[in-house]
């Protein structure tokens, strides 16, 4: 998986800093009435992200 590359992307802005930044802001609330949820997965992810040296991280899937 190349985390650079995302499969679903739920914003994206491109330009200066100081534009992005005022566009991130004034985003919704993901309880404002009327925003339309982005789908959910039926069941959490169950797991967690262990850091494996500076940079690296592996995911660890939850079995219990």
């Amino acid at each position: 998986m190349d985390i650079t590359r995302p499969t679903t992307l739920l914003w994206e802005r491109k330009g200066y800093a100081s534009d992005v930044l005022g566009a991130l802001l004034a985003l919704p609330e993901d309880h404002t009435p009327g925003v339309t949820d982005r789908p959910r997965s039926a069941k959490p992810a169950g797991g967690c992200w262990v850091p494996l040296t500076p940079g690296r991280a592996k995911w660890l899937p939850a079995t219990a």
